[in-house]
């Protein structure tokens, strides 16, 4: 009985002392001399009271690769859709974007906070099935191409690849191994990987700087051996393909082996 009375003692004074500030909303927290923000701001509550809802699209380039779809996806939730060139330009006591993020508010307010990730994921996942015979590069997966073994997913740096390559080459008596770790020698191949996981090499190319030997031996006795065992490596090895969203896709990559 004596806890209850505590708890209770707890409760009135906590709820008699000072009320907590409430936290300012980001309106309020407008510069009064920011007069292009809250122009915005009522331009967007004219829309708003005329039944207007409206979903801005920042990008600076390329643009949004589903933007059809979630134009069409917004449409049928009757909310328009506006691409709006993002700006890397900030200034002191300016905000960017008052007509959007006033929409965006309205938005959450209707549908929740998830609602436009939601549609987005939605939009991008058609566009991704109607674009199977694209090759699309790092710069768009979700997940990298894995080579058997990888520790890590990394578009560029294969640690399984690297493993399987150490564990294949033999190094010719003539090549001068990297003193230290300021000295450079490796490969960067760009290929292809088809969304069966069949990789196909493109080029590969030689760096080994501060090497004195590897340099006047270039593309003869101490590239060729590398190059052998490197292609036929990718090539005939099974990879798990690029992945967007739940599905495998066709990329191109540039991936790096490194030397002793």
């Amino acid at each position: 009985m004596k806890n209850v009375e505590t708890i209770l003692l707890i409760f009135l004074i906590a709820s008699c002392g000072p009320q907590a500030k409430k936290k300012k909303s980001w309106i309020e927290s407008i510069n009064k001399s920011d007069t292009h923000c809250l122009a915005e701001i009522e331009r967007a509550k004219n829309h708003f009271k005329e039944g207007r809802l409206v979903y801005c699209n920042y990008s600076m380039f390329p643009p949004l690769r589903c933007d059809d779809e979630m134009s069409e996806i917004l449409t049928a939730h009757e909310i328009e859709f506006i691409r709006v060139m993002a700006s890397d330009v900030d200034v002191e006591g300016k905000r960017h974007g008052c007509y959007c993020d006033y929409m965006l508010d309205q938005i959450e307010n209707r549908q929740g906070k998830m609602f436009i990730d939601s549609l987005l994921y939605i939009a991008d996942s058609i566009y991704i099935s109607k674009n199977l015979d694209k090759i699309y590069d790092y710069s768009e997966w979700d997940k990298p191409p894995v080579f058997p073994g990888d520790k890590y997913l990394d578009p560029t740096n294969h640690s399984g690849l690297q493993t399987a390559f150490e564990e294949l080459v033999s190094y010719p008596s003539n090549y001068e191994y990297r003193a230290d770790s300021i000295s450079m020698a490796d490969a960067k191949i760009y290929l292809d990987i088809d969304e069966q996981g069949k990789a196909k090499v493109d080029t590969i190319e030689f760096f080994f700087w501060n090497h004195k030997t590897n340099k006047e031996n270039f593309n003869t006795d101490i590239e060729k051996p590398f190059e052998k065992i490197i292609a036929s490596l990718i090539e005939r090895t099974k990879w798990t393909p690029a992945k967007i969203k739940s599905f495998d896709v066709k990329s191109t990559s540039e991936i790096c082996i490194y030397f002793k």
